[in-house]
């Protein structure tokens, strides 16, 4: 993996900063500035991800790590200063003690090649599930920022709270969230309306992890409340273009990533037991980026 220089160039050490352009391990992303480097340390490298293996499918070749700030540091900051290549306007702050992060990588020839990730503060009042998320560009258009996006909110069902991104949204996050919202909202709609049960927002919440609020804007972006009674009403143009949205997405091809729960070997006392780690740290109040980003899929 190769990044050209620019601005984001000056957040890395001295003797790196001055070079044209940065070779990346795809594996580990340590940064080289000479190829040839970067092919030697091939010889030597893990070829994956550090951190804890929490979903595979060999179908898609698709492997999922958590990786703790506050132990694989080096790994973490050099997939921060990664991102700032990709994510405009984001703050970075070489301190990844109060963050996790969740890998999504590809097996190739090469090894366990990293595709994108996002973190997540270990201790936030806000009830945040992601703080940054990055698709490397040469991944976009293959589903992975909506499958790291599935997978944060299967993280808050298990942990049996509600989620939401951190704010402010770009206006390509919001788009890419809007739509996921959208669609696990009229799913959950449907699959009530079938059973012949009552919905309301707070129950939709519940069965989706997405946040009462974030909830309330897509039911009221999408005209979805029924004026007379109060409930929650789906039209049929919503059902038809609903329908055709998921026969798009059964049809992709087997390099696409799709998010499949029952793969996911993680539980809610994983994560307790990461907060508890970082409530015995002195941690700043600080978020890792400010906002976050997803390529438009």
């Amino acid at each position: 993996l190769t990044v050209s220089h620019n601005d984001s160039m000056i957040d890395y050490p001295h003797s790196m900063a001055s070079t044209y352009s940065l070779h990346l391990c795809p594996c580990c992303v340590q940064p080289f500035t000479d190829a040839n480097q970067a092919a030697r340390h091939l010889l030597m490298c893990n070829r994956h991800p550090p951190g804890r293996e929490i979903y595979r499918d060999m179908q898609r070749k698709a492997l999922v790590f958590e990786v703790e700030g506050a132990v694989e540091t080096a790994f973490c900051q050099n997939l921060a200063l990664l991102s700032k290549f990709f994510l405009e306007h984001k703050a970075l702050d070489y301190d990844t003690t109060p963050f996790v992060f969740y890998v999504l990588t590809v097996v190739t020839a090469i090894g366990c090649e990293v595709v994108g990730y996002f973190s997540k503060e270990k201790d936030t009042p806000d009830g945040y599930n992601l703080s940054c998320i990055m698709t490397l560009p040469h991944f976009q258009g293959r589903g992975a920022g909506r499958f790291l996006i599935e997978l944060s909110y299967e993280m808050s069902l298990r942990l049996g709270s509600y989620g939401s991104p951190e704010k402010p949204l770009s206006d390509l996050g919001e788009r890419t969230y809007r739509s996921y919202w959208q669609e696990r909202i009229i799913e959950a709609t449907l699959a009530n309306d079938a059973a012949g049960t009552a919905l309301t927002a707070e129950a939709l919440a519940k069965q989706t992890g997405i946040s009462p609020t974030d909830v309330v804007s897509t039911l009221q972006s999408l005209q979805l409340f029924d004026g007379r009674g109060g409930g929650i009403k789906l039209s049929s143009s919503i059902i038809s273009d609903h329908i055709r949205k998921r026969q798009r997405v059964l049809a992709v091809g087997a390099d696409h990533f799709v998010f499949e729960k029952l793969r996911l070997s993680w539980a809610a006392s994983d994560y307790l037991v990461l907060r508890l780690k970082a409530s015995s740290t002195s941690v700043p109040t600080h978020t890792l980026y400010v906002g976050c980003d997803v390529d438009d899929e």
